[in-house]
């Protein structure tokens, strides 16, 4: 396709816009530019034969007809200024689209709402041979439609829907991830963006619920170790959620960090952007080092869970709506806020879908205040019922017959269980950077590891624990996986966000084998 433009304005606003359209834009990042020294170019090339322009998903998720839709986006439908600047540019442009040997057809598909009733119009099919800006759909969504609290959480994917055993990714925002601490091949790097969005849009995807961080903000042992390059979370959240389009993408807060109102503005700001489908996962903090890091002591187990209770109750005013009160004061003892406010609310009402890990009785008490997912306590598949029982009893007296409960597991899955045994020799103790393992299990119990003696925990079986994070294993043939599956779903656990070593490998896997064998055993439908 050559694309010539009379004026450099009118040139960028094009290279703009045909760098929006889905794998077009791929062509034009490599594309060779024609200039003149000191001046813009003039005309472009790009080949687009046998470029498929499609769409995807064009329709909204149940219950909301004003949802964003990524791919209109990307086309600028609904997008009034845009449309008619592209339109009036049309009439003095010369555009056209070639390959050699032969014109290229452009199939642009795209979708119309009704205004008035959100009904789904008729879809349109455009075909021109020639062509220079794709038609424009005017317009699908009103600019004064407002979509803040139109979809209820409660009906969400990761909360209600089909499958009645939820699946989660864990930890694709740290280098190694949560595959546990080992320097094997084939884990997350973090050099690029690209990376990890590719992650998310594949398990989006295969139908992968959720996509949950971690929150860390410093390394075990450097960054070129485990945990030692991160992407902050809220901005991670962002990004993908304006590059995946069902899954629920969550950012993982540190309360102690992270003001209460700048949780609440920017969770409401994400959940735009992805349509309703932000997640908050609110931590109370014990990482030591993070603490010192941030220039504060650490408090004790449970003033922590005090605070984050306080910090909770402001996020959540900030989220509701209040009728025509829209601002408060709030008195408390950590945080004191005079003409609060937040607007845009988030498009979920009441809020955002909140998860929470606390298994202390302090922990169990901020889930069942806040949450609407509890991660149980569990460290061995086959001893999880007493746990998952006693918490679910917990939870029913607390009147929160409604709180999911979840685990976080490590899932090594290879074809047969002699490989899936050997590869985690291979991660654990081929690979396996036991220094940062140690370090972590000192952390954790004493809250300081710069001083540590590595030759004490040589042979401390105990380390291997941590080398996974705290994650239950659960390792073997696909029919394996399933079986530990079902155990945890006998047990009362509704769901599992797990940790990977290899995530491309593991997202294909989960998708290929382990997923049909859940389907058939009714984990999954």
């Amino acid at each position: 396709m050559v694309v010539a433009c009379g004026k450099a304005r009118q040139h960028r606003c094009l290279l703009r816009h045909w760098c929006q359209v889905p794998r077009v834009g791929a062509f034009i990042s490599s594309v060779g530019v024609q200039t003149r020294a000191g001046r813009a170019p003039s005309s472009f090339n790009v080949d687009v034969a046998n470029v498929s322009w499609n769409t995807r998903r064009v329709g909204p998720p149940p219950g909301f007809p004003h949802a964003r839709f990524p791919s209109m986006q990307r086309l600028g439908i609904g997008q009034d200024r845009f449309a008619k600047n592209a339109a009036s540019r049309a009439s003095n442009d010369d555009r056209s689209c070639s390959t050699p040997g032969a014109q290229s057809l452009l199939r642009v598909h795209a979708r119309a709402i009704s205004p008035k009733s959100g009904a789904s119009g008729a879809l349109q099919h455009i075909w021109r041979p020639s062509m220079t800006v794709p038609e424009l759909t005017q317009n699908d969504v009103p600019r004064e439609f407002v979509a803040d609290h139109t979809v209820e959480r409660s009906q969400r994917p990761i909360a209600d829907g089909p499958n009645a055993f939820k699946v989660a990714i864990f930890g694709a925002n740290v280098s190694t991830g949560q595959g546990g601490l080992t320097l094997a091949d084939n884990t997350i790097k973090l050099g690029n963006w690209t990376e990890i969005q590719k992650l998310a849009q594949k398990a989006d995807k295969y139908g992968v619920e959720g996509f949950i961080p971690i929150a860390r903000w410093t390394g075990l042992s450097g960054p070129e170790r485990p945990w030692g390059r991160q992407f902050e979370t809220f901005t991670w959240a962002a990004g993908l959620a304006a590059a995946t389009e069902n899954i629920q993408i969550f950012a993982t807060c540190h309360v102690p960090f992270i003001h209460p109102l700048m949780a609440a503005k920017m969770s409401a700001t994400v959940d735009h952007i992805s349509g309703g489908r932000m997640g908050l996962n609110a931590v109370a903090g014990y990482h030591q080092p993070e603490y010192r890091m941030f220039g504060a002591e650490i408090p004790g187990h449970d003033e922590r869970y005090k605070l984050a209770d306080e910090w909770m109750r402001i996020v959540e005013r900030l989220w509701a709506d209040e009728g025509e009160q829209f601002e408060f004061d709030f008195d408390g003892d950590y945080f004191k806020l005079e003409g609060a406010q937040a607007f845009p609310k988030p498009v979920q009402a009441p809020g955002p879908v909140v998860m929470s890990a606390g298994s202390s009785p302090a922990g169990q008490r901020f889930a069942f205040d806040h949450a609407n997912i509890l991660f149980a306590g569990i460290y061995d598949v086959d001893r999880a019922k007493p746990a998952v029982t006693q918490l679910r009893k917990n939870a029913d007296e607390a009147g929160r017959e409604d709180l999911a409960l979840w685990a976080g597991v490590h899932i090594v899955c290879k074809d047969t269980e002699k490989e899936a045994l050997d590869y985690v020799q291979y991660v654990v103790e081929e690979k396996g950077d036991w220094e940062s393992a140690a370090r972590y299990k000192q952390i954790i119990e004493s809250g300081d590891a710069r001083s540590i003696n590595f030759d004490e925990f040589k042979d401390d079986e105990s380390v291997k624990a941590f080398m996974r994070a705290g994650l239950v294993p659960l390792v073997g043939t696909p029919e394996m996986i399933v079986e530990g599956l079902q155990k945890l779903s006998d047990a009362g656990i509704s769901g599992i966000c797990t940790g990977l070593v290899d995530y491309n490998e593991g997202l294909d896997r989960l998708h290929e084998q382990i997923f049909p064998l859940m389907r058939s055993a009714g984990l999954r439908a």
